[in-house]
């Protein structure tokens, strides 16, 4: 067993959230920050790594990162959410060749405005609270979003739905917009 360390000044719960398929790259939160961890690099905000590498996310909007909610298999991609213009927003980060310095973050779906909008624009989406993001193997990623108590998806080619749930809270068991949750954090999907 080792530890993971801290990030500097951050004496919070630790939430390790995904780790890399081949355990390189480990992923979560600290506090209100989003964290990447390497054998090679220790504990980092991807915040300040991506500042070192140049990119800078504030010149998008993003004001934290506050989750690092999965990774790709290979360490590359992380997948979270933070605030951006104000409100929750997904983002994904391209990590580069790990433990290289990364290459990007990038707005995957939403506006920018909290709200309920599907879309064929993920740039126009509407979210209130999206949380952990599950992908499919089609590369269907599902979104708990908990301020509007519905899963919704996100296709490859960008066509933001509502995959179950109503905007009205509640528990029901039932197929798509029969059922009903309230505030759902996040999904779990298995190989079928």
């Amino acid at each position: 067993m080792i530890s993971l360390g801290h990030l500097a000044q951050e004496r919070r719960i630790v939430r390790t959230l995904s780790v890399s398929a081949d355990g390189k790259v480990i992923v979560g939160g600290i506090g209100d920050q989003a964290f990447v961890w390497t054998l090679e690099r220790g504990m980092q905000s991807i915040w300040g790594v991506l500042k070192s590498a140049g990119v800078d996310p504030a010149g998008d909007g993003w004001s934290s990162l506050l989750q690092a909610l999965d990774v790709s298999a290979d360490g590359r991609f992380v997948a979270g959410f933070g605030e951006r213009r104000g409100n929750h927003e997904a983002f994904v980060a391209d990590l580069g060749t790990v433990p290289e310095a990364p290459v990007a973050v990038t707005t995957l779906a939403g506006s920018g405005t909290a709200g309920y909008l599907d879309t064929t624009d993920p740039l126009q989406a509407q979210f209130r609270y999206p949380n952990s993001p599950a992908v499919n193997l089609d590369g269907v990623i599902f979104v708990p979003d908990a301020g509007n108590h519905v899963i919704r998806f996100i296709t490859p080619s960008g066509v933001v739905g509502t995959w179950a749930g109503q905007t009205t809270p509640g528990f029901l068991d039932g197929p798509g917009s029969a059922a009903l949750f309230h505030s759902p954090l996040a999904v779990a999907l298995d190989a079928a």
